[in-house]
């Protein structure tokens, strides 16, 4: 069902809303990359791996010059880099407040 909907844009003005508040970021980052990433990461004694996208800090105008070379890219939220995040989830639960 995920797929479908997104194959039909139903995300999309979410995305686009989360971006233009700052609240998500495009990352250039290939999946080999992000493999490449993790491994050096657990090769480092590293229990578990947090990926913190170089493009999160990135200026619209460097946003703009990887989009014109026609990098692909995956949207990423933009998570605190320090304390906790909790939500509440309507099958999981969670925090309710």
């Amino acid at each position: 069902m995920q797929s479908q909907r997104h194959e039909h844009g139903i995300y999309r003005p979410f995305v686009e809303q989360l971006l233009a508040r700052g609240l998500a970021y495009k990352s250039f980052v290939t999946p080999e990359e992000l493999e490449r990433m993790k491994e050096e990461a657990l090769a480092r004694g590293l229990k578990s791996f947090r990926f913190r996208g170089p493009e999160r800090d990135w200026t619209p105008e460097q946003v703009a010059a990887a989009e014109a070379q026609g990098l692909p890219y995956t949207v990423r939220l933009k998570v605190p880099l320090v304390g906790t995040t909790e939500f509440h989830d309507l099958i999981r639960g969670g925090r309710s407040d």
